[in-house]
């Protein structure tokens, strides 16, 4: 059982390239994905139990930023393994 607040939908592994000058590029090299293959970017994991994260109660219905609300977030395509493209 998983109690909480929703996650913020961070899914992928990015590394930093460094290339010659000081510059660098951001390079995504896999993904997050549950035990039974679902992608949690741009989704996050949704607790089996809701619990506020703040002692005033604000918690769950507070607005709060998460992956999807960034501009250029990667969105969530990958599938389960064996699933039907």
């Amino acid at each position: 059982t998983i109690m909480g607040a929703r996650t913020f939908g961070k899914g992928s592994v990015q590394k930093v390239i460094g290339l010659p000058g000081g510059s660098g590029v951001k390079l995504t090299v896999s993904r997050y994905m549950t035990p039974l293959g679902r992608s949690i970017q741009a989704l996050g994991i949704m607790p089996d139990l809701l619990v506020d994260e703040t002692a005033a109660g604000a918690g769950n219905d507070a607005p709060r930023l998460r992956e999807t609300d960034l501009a250029r977030h990667l969105g969530n395509v990958a599938a389960a393994p064996g699933a039907a493209a």
